[in-house]
C-alpha cells in the first residue's frame, strides 16, 4: 500500500480497520508516515507565499471538497489577509513558500458528523491515539504526520 498506492485516496480503506490493525500488533509506522493520511494541496485562491515562516496548525472539520473556499475561515487573523499585489511592495528576499497539508488521521477516531437529520457519532468508541499508546511499536511516535 505504501509503495504503490501512497496517496490520500487510499486512507478511506483504513477508516474502520486501522485501530483494529494496531490493536492486533501489526506494525503501522510506515503506513502512518506515508502520504496516505496526508493531503497536500495548492489552490489558486490560497496564497503561495508569505512573509511569516512559522509553522501553523489549524483544525478543519468540513468537507475536503469545500476546502478551496475556506481560506479566510481557517486563517481569519489580519496577518493572513490576502493582500493585493498593487497595494504593497514586499522585499522578495523575505517571502517564503507556503505548503498546505491536511492530516486525515482524525477520521480514524470518534467524531461527530453534522447531517440534515442532526449530528451523528462516527466511529463511536474508537481512539487511534489510545491504540497507538497501547501498541508496542515505538516507531509510530517518531513519524512526521502526527
Amino acid at each position: 500500500m505504501v509503495k504503490y498506492q501512497n496517496n490520500y485516496t487510499s486512507s478511506f480503506l483504513f477508516a474502520k480497520i486501522l485501530p483494529r490493525i494496531i490493536h492486533k500488533g501489526v506494525e503501522v509506522a510506515a503506513l502512518l508516515n506515508s502520504n496516505i493520511f496526508t493531503y497536500q494541496f495548492d489552490y489558486d485562491e490560497w496564497p503561495t507565499t508569505h512573509t511569516d515562516q512559522s509553522l501553523y496548525m489549524r483544525s478543519y472539520n468540513d468537507s475536503i471538497f469545500e476546502l478551496r473556499k475556506k481560506y479566510r475561515d481557517i486563517f481569519w487573523e489580519d496577518q493572513f489577509e490576502i493582500k493585493n499585489e498593487e497595494d504593497e511592495v514586499i522585499d522578495s528576499s523575505k517571502l517564503y513558500k507556503v505548503c498546505y497539508k491536511i492530516n486525515l488521521l482524525p477520521i480514524l477516531s470518534e467524531y461527530i458528523l453534522d447531517t440534515e437529520e442532526g449530528p451523528v457519532i462516527m466511529n463511536e468508541g474508537v481512539s487511534i491515539i489510545s491504540e497507538c499508546i497501547e501498541s508496542d511499536e515505538l516507531k509510530i511516535f517518531e513519524i512526521d504526520n502526527f
